[in-house]
């Protein structure tokens, strides 16, 4: 036998392992090893592992192995990455700056995977909303940056702190729990300050 599969990831954490083995013949046995301690003996299963995805990465060698009728064995393994479910939050911007020197930091944009949902607003010292958007890519990835105007139009708006918010679920339905801060403290809600 000639084990081969895919791996398509159905939702978090849970996974579906295709069979696409060759030279597999009738009264032939699947053993599968999904690199966290479980098993299975189906020969497409699924699988979910169970792991803490928040903030939290990682790394399992699945293996199959098909014993065809005579005894020959033969195994194939390949590695499943998993990628926790987080969301980054700068700390300042500055819009005067060219991106192609400065890069990511000319405009204010959390970095995010695996979001459902997502709500960031921005607000000036006197507590008007500057900017909002709850734009989204396929991967649950935040896409609008906040460019330090007026909602992302006009003039650059002054030097100074702003007061951002975040609401966000990630697709497990599990809520972000905030901003780690080197207190321990965490807050869904902190300042960006805009340089210029």
């Amino acid at each position: 036998p000639h084990p081969a599969f895919d791996i398509v990831n159905i939702m978090a954490a849970s996974f579906a392992f295709d069979d696409l083995s060759t030279r597999v013949y009738p009264g032939s046995l699947y053993n599968w090893s999904f690199g966290d301690g479980n098993f299975s003996t189906g020969r497409s299963p699924q699988h979910e592992y169970d792991v803490d995805l928040y903030d939290n990465n990682y790394s399992f060698e699945v293996c199959l192995t098909i014993i065809n009728a005579n005894g020959c064995d033969s195994t194939w393994c390949d590695s499943l990455d998993i990628i926790g479910y987080r969301l980054n939050v700068p700390n300042a911007l500055t819009p005067e700056l060219s991106y192609s020197n400065y890069g990511d930091a000319v405009h204010f944009l959390p970095k995010g995977y695996g979001l459902r949902t997502y709500e960031l607003e921005i607000f000036d010292g006197w507590g008007n909303r500057v900017f909002r958007t709850t734009a989204l890519d396929e991967e649950g990835k935040p896409t609008e940056a906040w460019n330090g105007r007026r909602h992302n139009q006009g003039e650059i708006l002054p030097m100074g702190a702003y007061v951002w918010t975040i609401k966000a679920v990630f697709e497990n339905g599990m809520h972000w729990r905030g901003k780690h801060y080197e207190n321990g403290r965490l807050a869904t809600y902190g300042t960006v300050t805009l340089i210029r």
